[in-house]
């Protein structure tokens, strides 16, 4: 059973892993950048948006991202048909300060 064991071991040694599966993609620094812009002097993200996790979901990229004004972190969401001109959400941000102890 042992001599079994570092057999497989072995052979899966060899096998490439992920190279049938991976794409070869070009990227190329957007010319349009940042594609989300910082919100105004003011807002709950003058300070900065970053950490954007993004989906496509029937024909539509939706993004959730953070924003800071100097002080807090909050999250918002915004939308892009294109993955370029985003929409930002009148309800942002979509998940805001708890109470005060939450």
């Amino acid at each position: 059973m042992k001599r079994l064991t570092i057999i497989i071991i072995a052979v899966l040694l060899f096998i490439p892993v992920g190279t049938a599966t991976q794409a070869q993609t070009d990227w190329r620094k957007y010319d349009g950048n940042p594609v989300l812009p910082k919100g105004p002097a003011g807002s709950w993200e003058d300070e900065g948006v970053f950490n954007p996790e993004v989906i496509f979901d029937g024909g539509t990229f939706k993004m959730w991202y953070g924003g800071d004004d100097g002080t807090n972190f909050r999250t918002g969401y915004a939308t892009s048909t294109d993955g370029l001109v985003w929409t930002k959400s009148d309800s942002n941000p979509v998940m805001d300060l708890g109470a005060a102890g939450a």
